[in-house]
């Protein structure tokens, strides 16, 4: 993502641009929400997917959800091109994924699948990116074996057009050490990230919103190793672009968050772990995303239990109880920060 002074990317300010010359054309400012179940009719399924790009880019997944439901929906009625039903499909399923509905994800993300090997071939490389779309869900369903095959299938179709420092690769780099980090292989990560930050960072700088993100995943692998240290010099890099970036967005900077404070905590300056968790807690609740509630009650759960506090410990406890049960979303402390 560009080095911006807004929360969208190059390419999201780019479809923010075609949505909104879609929805000018079609609705009157400030009608488009309150509107959109009585006209669906006047919308084409690429309008409604563009819309649903804008939400999305800034973390409004209840809002893009009918419009993206309502694309694929529209995209089958009117006979449109395999492709197109496809490209819904998939925007959906990454739309789930990013709610927590894993299985209405992976649902989706298979019969998408399905249709884009049909459409380009099982070795395109649209294929690869639906395949990590697909590993990510398995992981953080806690099938960890299918999200390595599926990591794997998509790095051999990349490796047919790419080369093995080739920037195209490096994200899948980052999903496997992703994985590895879960399954608790922390040397096969730590490989795996530093190959890949040495191409992010040489492709897109060391200030790019991406390299941050990658930098941050870095980051929490240390504190889960104890190298605090080294996980301080990465989030000190991390955490200031993502600040400025996500400004309004302050869910969007939970992760970091949760790297610094276990570092402050790791330094004995509870007062500064304290007040970031309880920023992570306040930007987790307002604007949830699956696995950030939990990931910030459950370090809270251990930063109240060294200071003694049992009274929070048991409420905080409780919080985290209920969340797990709704198994929305699988959850290991090894994963923590990484989802």
């Amino acid at each position: 993502m560009a080095q911006a002074k807004t929360p969208f990317t190059r390419h999201q300010r780019v479809i923010i641009a075609v949505a909104l010359l879609c929805s000018s054309l079609i609705l009157p400012v400030g009608t488009a929400g309150a509107r959109i179940a009585q006209e669906k009719k006047t919308y084409t399924h690429t309008s409604l997917r563009a819309m649903a790009r804008v939400y999305m880019a800034s973390g409004s997944y209840d809002k893009a959800q009918p419009l993206l439901a309502s694309a694929l929906d529209l995209a089958k009625a009117s006979n449109a091109s395999d492709s197109d039903v496809c490209a819904c499909a998939l925007d959906l399923a990454y739309l789930y994924k990013n709610q927590g509905k894993l299985d209405e994800a992976e649902t989706i993300c298979l019969s998408g699948l399905e249709l884009q090997e049909k459409v380009h071939g099982p070795r395109h490389p649209f294929v690869a990116y639906t395949l990590r779309i697909l590993g990510e869900i398995y992981r953080r369903q806690g099938r960890y074996r299918e999200a390595a095959d599926s990591l794997e299938r998509a790095m051999a179709i990349m490796r047919r057009v790419s080369s093995e420092d080739d920037p195209d690769m490096a994200p899948l780099k980052v999903d496997m050490a992703r994985l590895l980090v879960a399954k608790g292989d922390f040397t096969q990560a730590e490989s795996y990230f530093n190959k890949a930050i040495a191409v992010i960072e040489g492709s897109y700088g060391p200030t790019h919103l991406y390299t941050t993100r990658v930098l941050t995943s870095m980051a929490a692998l240390r504190v889960l190793q104890g190298r605090y240290a080294q996980a301080e010099a990465l989030i000190s890099r991390a955490l200031p672009v993502q600040e400025k970036v996500y400004g309004p967005n302050p869910h969007f900077l939970v992760p970091a968050w949760l790297v610094m404070s276990q570092v402050y905590k790791a330094k004995g300056d509870l007062t500064n772990a304290k007040l970031l968790l309880a920023r992570s807690l306040s930007a987790a609740e307002k604007r949830p995303v699956p696995g950030h509630l939990i990931e910030v009650l459950d370090t809270l759960v251990q930063l109240h239990s060294e200071t003694g506090d049992a009274k929070e410990v048991a409420k905080l406890q409780q919080r985290v109880r209920k969340l797990r049960a709704s198994k929305q979303f699988a959850y290991a402390a090894t994963a923590r920060t990484l989802q």
